[in-house]
């Protein structure tokens, strides 16, 4: 018994599969084509216009900042837990955009939305001839940050962008602080250890001083007859001790009064400055205790200004000893409130934006119209498709 070929499928050709494969199934399900194509068109369209047709807000921080102070304290710029700990102090870990941030916060988040503004560019710093002038360069590495977000919301974009630029001005206020603390106590340390050792020579000599001039009277007292003054006999030009053996014993009991003199007011200088390099060491550690409980760089600093108060409220300011410090300290303060919240603050922005910053709306509605025929396509043709396979399959076992 003869059995005819099989039957050969032109499955390459475009026209055989529009006219024997596409149209059919469309025909077939036209309803459920229509309702999958609505609902498909309305999907993409919202989600094209909500994800596209964005507010943008933007804001340049000012920030006078050497790469040094950027790099040592980037870290801390990245790190969520401290945005945490930021948001927590101010009241906002119930806010929608601060929520946003936490949950967005690291490396790759902050490069895309806060960008380093150089006070020179690349090429400049390359064209740098001599070493002064790079080292300036560092100086002033940077003049701020440019921030900008993108929300469904232009009081939303606003807000992240504030939000954003008050965390960056309270990391940099608080590790400026706590590096500016740090640098300062181990000055004064080392400078206090040093007076400690001028002060234990001074009474080394005080103590010599009062024993030559308790001798130099004793030897006075056996010689009544030796002139006090007149001409200076045998005098050396080259060693002061060794010429002062040639005067008379009531000029060198002098000459070592002067001295003990002059010893002792040494002394009581080197002790005022004790006194006042304790009192330094004390305020400064008193900062560093409070950094050290990881609280907000706004918080630290009001901290320190109260230590400040609280220290010299009760102090006799007419002590001048006091009175140094206490402006010495007052000034550090106010050169850190000058350099990190003072002079940190946005020169534009955050803007608060009227338009939407997008591609054209009828453009999005093309691409989602696009998206939901495809969509439907597939919905009416793959159930076609396989009961072609089907036939086949049949038809191959059956030859």
């Amino acid at each position: 018994m003869h059995h005819d070929s099989a039957p050969t499928y032109r499955e390459n050709d475009n026209n055989f599969v529009l006219k024997n494969l596409i149209i059919p199934s469309i025909n077939k399900r036209r309803n459920i084509f229509g309702v999958v194509l609505l609902a498909a068109f309305a999907l993409f369209a919202l989600v094209s216009v909500s994800v596209t047709q964005r507010y943008t807000s933007t804001g340049s921080l000012r920030v006078p900042l050497s790469f040094f102070e950027y790099n040592s304290q980037k870290s801390a710029l990245l790190d969520a837990r401290v945005l945490q700990r930021y948001l927590q102090a101010e009241g906002l870990l119930g806010d929608k955009n601060a929520q946003h941030l936490l949950g967005s916060w690291g490396a790759s988040f902050v490069a895309k939305h806060v960008k380093t503004v150089l006070s020179l560019s690349k090429e400049d710093v390359k064209n740098l001839a001599d070493i002064n002038s790079k080292v300036e360069a560092d100086a002033n590495g940077l003049i701020g940050f440019d921030i900008s977000y993108s929300s469904n919301s232009p009081e939303s974009a606003q807000n992240l962008v504030r939000i954003t630029g008050g965390f960056v001005q309270d990391i940099l206020l608080s590790e400026s602080l706590k590096s500016i603390v740090l640098a300062h106590l181990g000055i004064i340390r080392t400078k206090k250890h040093e007076i400690q050792v001028a002060l234990s020579k001074q009474r080394l000599a005080l103590n010599q001083a009062e024993f030559r001039l308790a001798s130099m009277r004793d030897i006075a007292k056996r010689y009544p007859g030796v002139p006090n003054s007149g001409p200076l006999q045998l005098l050396s030009s080259t060693n002061e001790k060794e010429s002062a053996r040639y005067l008379s014993p009531a000029i060198q009991v002098v000459a070592l009064e002067t001295e003990i003199s002059d010893l002792r007011a040494g002394i009581r200088v080197l002790n005022i400055n004790i006194e006042q390099a304790e009192i330094r060491q004390r305020l400064l550690e008193s900062v560093k205790r409070l950094s050290d409980s990881e609280i907000t760089g706004s918080a630290l600093m009001k901290g320190f200004e109260k230590n400040i108060n609280d220290f010299f409220r009760k102090a006799d300011l007419s002590d001048d000893k006091l009175m140094e410090v206490k402006s010495e300290i007052s000034l550090l303060a106010e050169q850190i409130r000058s350099k990190r919240i003072i002079a940190v603050r946005f020169v534009s922005g955050p803007t608060l934006p009227k338009e939407r910053s997008a591609p054209p709306v009828l453009a999005s509605l093309i691409v989602a119209f696009g998206l939901a025929v495809l969509l439907g396509l597939v919905v009416v043709v793959i159930p076609e498709v396989l009961v072609v396979r089907g036939n086949r399959k049949s038809i191959d076992q059956a030859y």
